[in-house]
């Protein structure tokens, strides 16, 4: 006969319950094998309080549960979805740069003469595929939370993704910041899908 497992009903077990019956299988359990708690806590009067781990247990696995279940979806997400879109025949893969150019300086504006001659001198020479540049007009909040509003220039190239291309558009950015005394220029790229 085990001393862990009585073959008599224990007089101790009927008097305390479910709370004893459990404080013995974790005993059992960690004596074939299982994972080791400690032990119930008690009450001067010998009530059981509570276990500090197990009633942590159904929590952590219920936690671990969403965890799972979250990461999966997340991992699914995004293997799910391709670095490019997936081009039709008749088309290549592309990107889309537009690039925001504020027209405000120290002393005035960029003039629209000055625009079109950094257009022609810098970024023609650049990309002489193609381009699209057009007037807009633009607002932000600056770093106090007041509306600003900024006259600028939007230029939109679409190119194949290549080094030569992003360090086109670098050296587009520095020009103009240097030249016109900016503290920024925005740049958006996107990939996509180009046809003729």
């Amino acid at each position: 006969m085990s001393p862990l497992r009585p073959s008599a009903p224990n007089p101790r077990f009927q008097r305390t319950g479910a709370a004893e019956l459990r404080q013995f299988h974790l005993r059992w359990r960690s004596a074939v094998g299982g994972v080791r708690r400690p032990p119930l806590k008690r009450k001067p009067s010998g009530d059981v309080i509570t276990s500090p781990v197990s009633s942590k247990v159904p929590m952590n696995r219920s936690l671990l549960s969403v965890v799972l279940a979250v990461s999966s979806v997340l991992a699914i997400s995004c293997r799910s979805v391709p670095p490019y879109p997936i081009c039709k025949a008749g088309e290549q893969r592309a990107v889309m740069d537009t690039l925001y150019f504020g027209t405000s300086m120290p002393q005035g504006t960029v003039t629209s003469e000055e625009w079109q001659k950094f257009l022609a001198e810098v970024i023609t020479p650049l990309f002489p595929e193609g381009l699209t540049a057009w007037a807009a007009a633009g607002q932000w909040k600056d770093p106090n939370g007041l509306l600003q509003k900024e006259d600028s220039y939007v230029l939109h190239l679409v190119h194949d993704d290549s080094d030569r291309a992003d360090r086109s558009i670098h050296e587009i950015v520095a020009r103009y910041k240097e030249r016109f005394h900016q503290q920024a220029v925005l740049r958006v790229r996107s990939p996509a899908c180009m046809s003729f």
